[in-house]
């Protein structure tokens, strides 16, 4: 979930004839202020969803109107997770189509590179050393070595012919 902001509007003590609407953080701190004219000691605050505006009402009808865009907007945050890319480079790019309340936009792309696990493979023998048209059987084991430590071990085990 992105920021939450708390407003409240206040009414000066001195008679001005304004409005200071004040945002709070989700600690309590002032993060922005607007001292909006034209209304003094509010008494009523209303919303006009399909206008999208907020209005404040004050002595003898004055009122104070603000547009939704006029207010901070939350921020948002998107993830995206996959294991299902193939090895090689991969454009990545986020779309958001917009709703009622916020138009759409879209993050230039990024590159992402996935590459190949290396790999480490290595015979060894039954009988070393050994003589000439005896069996042996010959294993090898396949390790993975992406941060130098073994993820799997996979042993395949043949028999052949020393010539």
């Amino acid at each position: 979930m992105g920021t939450v902001y708390t407003y409240r509007a206040f009414s000066y003590s001195d008679n001005d004839n304004a409005m200071d609407i004040v945002a709070y953080d989700a600690s309590g701190n002032i993060v922005k202020q607007w001292e909006q004219p034209g209304a003094r000691y509010l008494w009523q605050i209303t919303i006009d969803a399909a206008a999208r505006t907020i209005t404040f009402w004050g002595q003898a009808s004055q009122r104070i109107t603000m547009g939704w865009g006029e207010f901070l907007r939350p921020a948002a945050t998107a993830a995206f997770t996959t294991a299902d890319l193939e090895i090689g480079e991969h454009a990545i790019h986020a779309v958001y189509a917009g709703d009622d309340g916020y138009s759409g936009s879209e993050t230039p792309v990024v590159t992402h590179t996935v590459n190949r696990i290396p790999t480490y493979t290595e015979f060894s023998s039954s009988q070393n050393p050994s003589l000439r048209g005896e069996p042996v059987d010959l294993m090898q084991p396949c390790l993975l070595w992406p941060r130098r430590s073994i993820l799997r071990e996979q042993w395949i085990s043949s028999t052949g012919m020393i010539s």
